[in-house]
């Protein structure tokens, strides 16, 4: 599904709650409560990354998000978001009976009510705006992704068997450039799609090796979801330790995919950071998968 951001005052907290759960219901991502920062933290900063990556921005319009500066704020980056790329919607959520005012009175508007069904009904009006939208721009990005080198491609393989057995996906959930059906389509610019990926993806997975530091691209790949505040997942495989982590992320905790501990570490860890649904009564066959990528991620880089 979408990620989505919304936008409202503070005092309108309660409310941004209540829809953000009856998006979450129907399987969006929401981006609505306040971002744990570290002290010295631009938090403007952080918050606009937050919108620019996600695929909808709502805005919950009360008579007191009416008077913020900063709620028209976030109209404004959507609107120019918008402008610029035509794959952000910008949607708006009039609380009670509120006339519309002029700087989005020429947008299609979600009227919610009032009383305890207002949230969920304006929640599924939001939800087919933007299925709409995702449809009709076919711009649709990967939930995770996985950066690894073309030699690691068994592992990669292997864990994407895992996270199958683990989750409902489709080809649109992950992106995995050497596993079917996750690979690029043909005619993609390669560099293009990988960073617009990169950008709003829920979590990256770097697989990490001992040689891992002569591939550029996912030295690339791990920089570029460090750098924008992105989850990201370290994880070892064929004889890495920790001193193979690339700097800018060895503060990050790394994984191993030859402890099956960890694999089924890493899977709760999906289960808390992203979107992806995960799957009822099927044991078994996760723990067999994990079985198959630990015994992968176990040979050397020389086999």
């Amino acid at each position: 599904m979408a990620k989505v951001y919304l936008s409202y005052k503070l005092e309108d907290h309660e409310l941004a709650k209540a829809v953000a759960t009856e998006l979450e219901h129907l399987g969006h991502r929401t981006i609505y409560d306040a971002v744990a920062l570290s002290p010295g933290t631009n938090w403007r900063d952080v918050l606009l990354e937050a919108q620019c990556s996600s695929d909808a921005t709502v805005v919950l319009l009360t008579e007191r998000a009416l008077g913020s500066h900063f709620v028209m704020g976030e109209v404004g980056a959507a609107r120019a978001l918008n402008h610029v790329s035509h794959d952000t919607l910008l949607l708006p959520v009039l609380a009670r009976d509120l006339t519309i005012p002029p700087v989005i009175s020429d947008l299609f508007v979600v009227r919610m009510e009032e009383g305890p069904t207002g949230a969920a009904h304006a929640a599924v009006e939001i939800d087919k705006a933007v299925q709409v939208h995702l449809g009709r721009f076919h711009h649709v990005y990967p939930r995770v992704f996985i950066s690894h080198r073309h030699s690691d491609a068994r592992v990669a393989e292997a864990l994407v068997r895992v996270i199958e057995a683990a989750f409902d996906v489709t080809g649109q959930d992950l992106r995995c450039t050497s596993v079917y059906p996750y690979r690029l389509r043909a005619g993609d610019r390669t560099a293009d799609r990988l960073k617009a990926e990169l950008r709003r993806a829920e979590a990256v997975l770097g697989i990490l090796t001992t040689n891992t530091g002569v591939s550029s691209y996912v030295l690339f790949e791990l920089g570029a979801s460090w750098g924008r505040g992105g989850v990201t997942f370290p994880l070892l495989a064929r004889g890495a330790t920790l001193a193979d982590v690339p700097a800018p992320i060895r503060d990050l905790h790394a994984l191993s995919l030859f402890d099956e501990a960890e694999c089924h570490q890493l899977l709760d860890d999906l289960a808390d950071v992203t979107s992806l649904r995960r799957r009822e009564r099927q044991g078994a066959l996760e723990s067999q998968r994990i079985g198959e990528l630990v015994s992968i991620a176990r040979t050397s880089e020389n086999v």
